[in-house]
């Protein structure tokens, strides 16, 4: 006996079980019957935004030089371009999407599981929001 991989929708036309799920969880459907859920997902979303926001007005002066690191031992021991910046933005919306797909994928079937990588997703964009607020400090 064969497990059909697609599954026909409500329109006639073939969509994947995950794809269905992933849609499903957009609309926060299944997914966010709990408040923390949607919280931990708006919460998440909207540190990112912030995130963009602050780096890209940083960013707005040009591509000038400027110390990214700092260490107490050694003071400013590595100077970039204020472009890369914009990769704290863009780690935290990959892997923000990335964990927003899992946690859909595994709504379904394990639930704490899903919601451990929702709230880890908003953990870790709290984390770089952190990340940007101190290389903008040691920038003012």
């Amino acid at each position: 006996m064969s497990i059909p991989l697609h599954k026909k929708d409500d329109l006639g036309g073939r969509t994947s079980s995950g794809f269905k799920n992933l849609l499903s969880f957009l609309v926060l459907k299944d997914y966010a019957s709990g408040k923390l859920e949607r919280l931990a997902t708006i919460v998440a979303l909207l540190v990112n935004i912030i995130l963009w926001v602050l780096v890209l007005i940083k960013t707005a002066g040009g591509g000038k030089p400027i110390p990214l690191h700092y260490s107490v031992i050694y003071g400013i021991d590595y100077v970039g371009s204020s472009f890369l910046l914009l990769e704290l933005p863009a780690i935290g919306l990959f892997l923000f999407i990335v964990n927003f797909y899992l946690a859909a994928h595994l709504s379904g079937r394990e639930r704490f599981l899903s919601r451990l990588v929702i709230f880890t997703s908003a953990l870790l964009q709290c984390f770089l929001l952190l990340a940007a607020f101190s290389v903008l400090y040691l920038n003012r």
